[in-house]
């Protein structure tokens, strides 16, 4: 399947979350938390996609890459894919956007709870985050 976008969830060694707040040069999503992500280029696999766009905006390397789900937004088709990184041999370094930080899972759903915002993305991750997905 051919998908138009791609969400990561990713997750460190210790169990936590990584989410992106995106800066003010986007055009969606402007100045609020995300999962980090981007858009398949042409004919790439969404999990090669994946890991590609969790190296150029954290500088980590996405280990175990799997998708979780899949769903439509916007008559577009995302691809929810979830892997891990190692915090310990690699240096988070913010390639995009203004912000990156690890969250437990409570940390990260008290915060995405209290945002005057959502999008389907942090839909998903809250749903994962809160056992949504048995996968």
């Amino acid at each position: 399947m051919n998908y138009s976008g791609v969400g990561v969830i990713v997750k460190n060694k210790e169990g936590k979350f990584l989410l992106h707040l995106r800066g003010g040069n986007t055009k969606r999503f402007t100045d609020q938390w995300c999962l980090i992500g981007g858009s398949p280029e042409e004919g790439e696999d969404p999990l090669v996609c994946a890991v590609r766009e969790v190296r150029e905006e954290s500088n980590l390397t996405l280990e175990n890459p799997s998708l979780l789900h899949a769903f439509n937004w916007d008559d577009k088709s995302i691809a929810l894919i979830k892997g891990e990184v190692d915090t310990e041999k690699e240096k988070m370094i913010l390639g995009e956007g203004a912000e990156l930080r690890f969250f437990t899972v409570d940390e990260a759903l008290k915060m995405l709870d209290s945002l005057e915002y959502t999008n389907p993305y942090l839909d998903q991750f809250k749903s994962h985050a809160r056992g949504g997905s048995k996968r």
